[in-house]
């Protein structure tokens, strides 16, 4: 008998992923990698692409006075996910996905992070299924 021991690490690609739905948008525990030391973040929209970016800010960086309080959004972080609430930054999302509801179909998406910006890139024109 060759037994071979499970081993998360090897056995699945971590992939993150991002969900959003008409209340708020969900990072799973890969994609909340890059927001453990997150005070706030910020939104941003490339409606052309079809590009969301998501960039953490640091307390530092968010208390110091450059960038504008109405700039910054709140992300909770948990142990297994993180969320970002604001209906109105999805209500952009959704005109950009062509939906007027996600109530009964959220989205998922794959994410990345891009050190250019330094904020996680998601490709809304490439739903994961």
């Amino acid at each position: 008998m060759a037994i071979v021991w499970f081993n998360e690490n090897t056995t699945k690609a971590k992939n993150s992923l991002i969900t959003i739905t008409d209340a708020n948008i969900t990072l799973n525990k890969y994609a909340c990698e890059f927001f453990e030391a997150a005070y706030s973040v910020m939104l941003g929209l490339d409606y052309d692409s079809k590009i969301l970016l998501i960039k953490p800010l640091s307390k530092d960086l968010a208390t110091r006075g450059d960038i504008p309080l109405d700039h910054q959004y709140k992300i909770t972080v948990r142990s297994s996910y993180g969320r970002i609430a604001n209906v109105d930054f999805i209500r952009e999302i959704k005109s950009i996905i062509g939906v007027e509801s996600l109530k009964d179909s959220p989205k998922k998406y794959k994410c990345k992070w891009i050190n250019d910006h330094q904020a996680l890139e998601v490709d809304l024109s490439k739903e994961e299924i």
